[in-house]
């Protein structure tokens, strides 16, 4: 879900005279994709420039010391296979079905695209730990997010994807 982006970036550091190849992880907060050390290799000069050509396509950035914390609207999944999902991910599913016309929560869908990439463990135990604080919200008479099946058919399906190519 997140491979395009991660593209694009990728093709922009290399159109950028640089020592080597800066790293590029999927960033652990939920506000960001994204880190990576591009600071550290780039004058002052030509960072500002390299940020002001970030931000004029649409990504957002912030500075933490020598990294770099990326982040760019996602677009929502527009035909997610149809695959079977795994009872974790129908649990989801199907509260959301029952309880639709929440907000949307983009740190949601941040979420959900970094843990497709993970692999199947870590995409279960996610899906585990939403279906528990959901239960909670249920109860407490709050929303639940309205638009999140597609990005839930989604993941799942990378995952399916990732764990076949293995």
């Amino acid at each position: 879900m997140l491979t395009a982006l991660r593209a694009e970036l990728n093709g922009r550091f290399a159109a950028w005279s640089l020592p080597r190849r800066p790293a590029l992880r999927r960033a652990e907060e939920a506000d960001w994709l994204f880190c990576t050390d591009l600071p550290l290799l780039m004058d002052a000069e030509a960072l500002t420039a390299a940020l002001e050509a970030l931000s004029l396509v649409g990504w957002r950035w912030e500075r933490r010391g020598g990294w770099l914390w990326l982040d760019h609207p996602l677009q929502a999944p527009a035909d997610a296979p149809d695959v079977p999902l795994s009872e974790e991910a129908a649990c989801l599913v199907s509260l959301l079905e029952r309880h639709p016309g929440g907000p949307e929560e983009p740190a949601l869908y941040r979420t959900l695209a970094k843990a497709s990439e993970q692999g199947m463990l870590p995409w279960l135990k996610l899906c585990r730990a939403l279906h528990r604080e959901w239960a909670t919200r249920l109860r407490l008479r709050q929303p639940l997010p309205g638009k999140a099946i597609p990005w839930i058919r989604a993941a799942e399906a990378c995952v399916l994807q990732k764990q076949r190519l293995r």
